[in-house]
């Protein structure tokens, strides 16, 4: 007998920011909804007091993992037995839906707001696959395969002011997400600018901290403490990450989005330009270049403080 289980799949960083959003807008009762994802401070900070399932890290591509993750896939669904399976990527929801579908449960893919221009390599593959619902959060590529529910991004006010031209004392915070990939220039080219009386704080990730790096710096962190620390902050300048422009524009500041090259070795690809560039024309984000970061981006104040309501429909 199936159960009234709704499974929430998604990989960290970026898909599972999304996918907690997401999720308060599909009707599910709490107790019954149980989340599948990588076992990392921020999955265990972010959906603590939550049902988890934790399964093996896969990194972009990494296919090797997605074979390793059919078979606990294949126990979890069995275990909960859903009526219906959500997931936002990346890779780890070929190993889920899929079997989800033979199983008889409804699955459903929600292609990031991190592709703005069209679906990512897992959306491709499932889009092929009878009976696998795929959504996408752009109306400017809804078609075929590609309905249009509702965009994380869609909450926040378009074109609501500019940043205000300096505060007293800059209060910056700077961070580079959980991704394996270094971001040195960011952080070097950010260090080389910091106005002499700011206060800064640092998550560095994967990047190695260089020597005689100002201010308080740390790898990762629990979600409490980096909210913290936005809040704190006149600016924040960020990796542009589909999770850590998220959780910047839900604490009250519009980030400053420095995009990764994959030329640079910063990424698999150059979504993150994307999905600068589309924040920035919306109004919510400052796009910037690494050389292009200055004195003056630092000293302005980014913060904002009020937020719409539109309501989607992801069904």
């Amino acid at each position: 007998m199936r159960s009234d289980v709704t499974l929430f799949v998604a990989s960290t960083g970026g898909h599972l920011s999304e996918l907690i959003q997401l999720a308060s807008r599909i009707e599910v009762v709490p107790a019954k909804r149980v989340w599948v994802t990588f076992d990392t401070p921020q999955s265990r900070s972010m959906l603590e007091g939550e049902n988890v399932e934790f399964v093996s890290f896969m990194a972009p591509r990494e296919w090797g993992a997605l074979a390793r993750n059919f078979g606990p896939a294949l126990r979890i669904l069995r275990r909960h037995r859903p009526t219906r399976v959500f997931s936002t990527g990346s890779g780890i929801a070929l190993s889920f839906l899929p079997l989800a579908r033979v199983l008889g449960a409804k699955p459903t893919y929600i292609e990031s707001a991190a592709r703005t221009e069209g679906p990512s390599a897992t959306g491709k593959i499932l889009a092929k696959f009878p009976g696998i619902k795929t959504y996408c959060q752009y109306t400017h590529w809804a078609r075929g395969a590609w309905e249009f529910g509702y965009s994380v991004f869609d909450d926040f006010p378009e074109k609501d002011g500019e940043p205000s031209d300096g505060v007293e004392r800059p209060r910056v915070f700077v961070q580079v997400g959980t991704l394996d990939y270094p971001f040195g220039r960011l952080v070097e080219r950010v260090a080389s600018q910091l106005p002499p009386d700011a206060e800064v704080t640092w998550q560095l990730g994967a990047t190695p901290a260089p020597a005689g790096l100002p201010g308080r710096h740390f790898d990762f962190a629990p979600a409490a403490e980096l909210a913290d620390a936005i809040e704190r902050a006149t600016v924040v300048i960020s990796h542009a990450g589909c999770g850590s422009a998220l959780m910047s524009l839900n604490h009250g500041v519009r980030p400053v989005l420095v995009p990764r090259w994959s030329a640079n070795g910063e990424h698999v690809d150059d979504h993150q330009v994307e999905l600068a560039s589309e924040l920035a024309e919306r109004g919510v984000a400052t796009y910037s270049e690494v050389e292009d970061m200055d004195t003056r981006i630092l000293r302005a104040d980014h913060r904002f403080t009020r937020r719409q309501d539109r309501h989607g429909d992801v069904t």
